[in-house]
């Protein structure tokens, strides 16, 4: 493949991160998500996603410079400059809900990509720090991109919880029809997390 034609297709790769063009998905991902509470309340999400098969491939074939199937740290920060930056612009589409405010993430950390079993994962981390004391609060919390370009699916089996001793909660997942998108034809399966400090 030519210089221009690698350009060309990086191009094309880094619109199914970052186009708000209407269009069905391009992008296929499965969402791990994982809460993690602290001595106040909420503290963090650790969220991976496991792309799908041919956008492991787009994605190796650009950055997987030495092709040696394992991505270097040049390779991860190139990663991160260029294919998952961006994503700030779209919440990481994260959609996170506190009393009917949905919180803002401005930038993530601890970002690692790593190839597996021939897929490609990105992990990464977003600050919550939402206090919680001995009366219930209510979250909600989904993973989509509203233009429907990446088409994201939460593992629901795979919903963990970090230091969550000392809180008493419980969850659900269910659509969330007041979360309608892609012109309110659909539903994203949504965490429903109820939350409380133990005494």
């Amino acid at each position: 493949m030519t210089k221009t034609g690698l350009k060309i297709l990086l191009f094309a790769l880094m619109l199914c991160l970052s186009s708000k063009v209407k269009s069905h998905p391009h992008v296929f991902v499965d969402v791990d998500m994982t809460i993690e509470f602290n001595d106040n309340g909420l503290y963090k999400l650790h969220i991976r996603f496991y792309f799908d098969d041919m956008f492991s491939e787009n994605l190796k074939l650009g950055f997987d410079k030495n092709k040696n199937r394992v991505f270097d740290p040049d390779e991860v920060e190139e990663l991160r400059l260029n294919a998952f930056s961006n994503l700030a612009n779209y919440n990481y589409f994260i959609h996170f809900i506190h009393k009917e405010k949905e919180l803002e993430f401005s930038k993530a950390s601890d970002f690692n990509a790593i190839i597996k079993d021939g897929k490609v994962i990105y992990s990464f981390e977003l600050d919550i720090d939402l206090p919680v004391n001995n009366s219930e609060e209510k979250y909600r919390l989904a993973c989509y991109d509203d233009s429907y370009y990446v088409d994201a699916l939460l593992n629901k089996e795979n919903i963990k919880f970090l230091n969550k001793e000392g809180y008493t909660f419980s969850y659900k997942i269910e659509e969330d029809k007041s979360q309608a998108y892609y012109f309110e034809q659909l539903y994203p399966e949504c965490i429903f997390l109820s939350v409380k400090k133990e005494l």
